[in-house]
């Protein structure tokens, strides 16, 4: 019988990454971490569903973009989407500043060793292919020391034991929730002159069950030619799922049971349709968004529901 405990050996397993998610073949979040500024939560996910659609990915075997959704995120930043078992996946993201061209889907490695065709025409191609050659051979470092944890990776393959893992997870999910209010909170906040966002949060319960609600659709920012400000739907649900889990102490067990429980509303056009194509808004907008968030769930849990306490963009890690 599993217990909260393995929430420590995921944790061993991915500690040298800041960004990573673990999950099984149906794209079923296990674990996952955060640590860098920017947030890639659902980035990471979004990738692995396609990865695994168009390129099925074998044990061993590590496929790298920088392009999730047709833009949205820095070039900059690689994602790595690899195969432990065929049931346990690890996606961890990393920044790599020399790049600035798009990297679709590409089978990087096999078998955990780096593909000469790859090397050859994204390593030593580059004329300080020494700096490349150095990032993805300690990327795949840290691949290769995962795949060291073999008792652990064979162990969470199992259908039983992922079961096991989801029913503590979502138990855990339960008791954090249900300690907090009932209620709704929404937030508008002018940006740059003639932007508005706008969150609104909800707590519900439905046929005894608590799901919470953060409906970013009233938020209006896209403009045509210079004044167009927006980033990608991924980008902001990131920054929205992890403040939530923050805010009720999930962070350890932030698993598919509260991705469950959680639903996000965005608008249909400016955040989603409008990617900037290198991402220059998206560390700003999602840090808004976070904190916008925070703003509401003290708004709900608030002794009263009109208190004292002003809204700041500035607090939120």
């Amino acid at each position: 019988m599993i217990s909260h405990l393995e929430s420590h050996k995921f944790s061993s397993i991915i500690s040298q990454f800041k960004n990573a998610s673990i999950v099984n073949s149906k794209g079923e979040l296990l674990f996952s971490k955060d640590a860098d500024p920017f947030k890639t939560t659902t980035s990471r996910l979004v990738l692995f569903q396609i990865a695994k659609k168009y390129l099925s990915p074998h044990v061993g075997d590590v496929i790298i973009s920088n392009d999730p959704e047709n833009g949205g995120t820095s070039l900059s930043r690689i994602y790595f989407i690899s195969c432990l078992s065929s049931n346990l996946f690890l996606i961890w993201d990393s920044e790599f500043y020399p790049i600035d061209f798009k990297i679709p889907l590409t089978p990087f490695a096999e078998k955990g060793k780096i593909s000469q065709f790859i090397r050859m025409a994204l390593i030593d191609a580059q004329p300080n292919k020494e700096q490349y050659a150095q990032f993805f051979e300690k990327e795949m470092s840290k691949f290769n020391t995962v795949n060291k944890f073999t008792d652990f990776i064979k162990e969470a393959s199992k259908d039983d034991f992922q079961k096991q893992w989801f029913m503590v997870c979502k138990n855990i999910f339960i008791n954090h929730f249900e300690a907090k209010a009932f209620g709704q909170s929404e937030l508008s906040y002018k940006y740059k002159t003639d932007h508005i966002l706008k969150l609104r949060a909800d707590v519900d319960e439905k046929q005894n069950q608590r799901f919470f609600t953060a409906d970013f659709s009233g938020t209006s920012l896209a403009r045509p030619g210079q004044e167009q400000i927006s980033c990608a739907s991924h980008v902001v649900e990131s920054g929205l799922i992890i403040e939530f889990s923050k805010y009720y102490d999930l962070e350890k067990y932030l698993s598919q049971p509260t991705l469950d429980h959680v639903k996000l509303i965005l608008p249909p056009k400016s955040i989603v349709s409008h990617a900037h194509k290198v991402g220059e808004f998206n560390l700003e907008l999602q840090k808004m968004a976070r904190q916008m968030m925070k703003h509401n769930h003290t708004q709900i849990n608030a002794q009263t529901k009109k208190n004292d306490k002003k809204f700041s963009m500035y607090s939120t890690q």
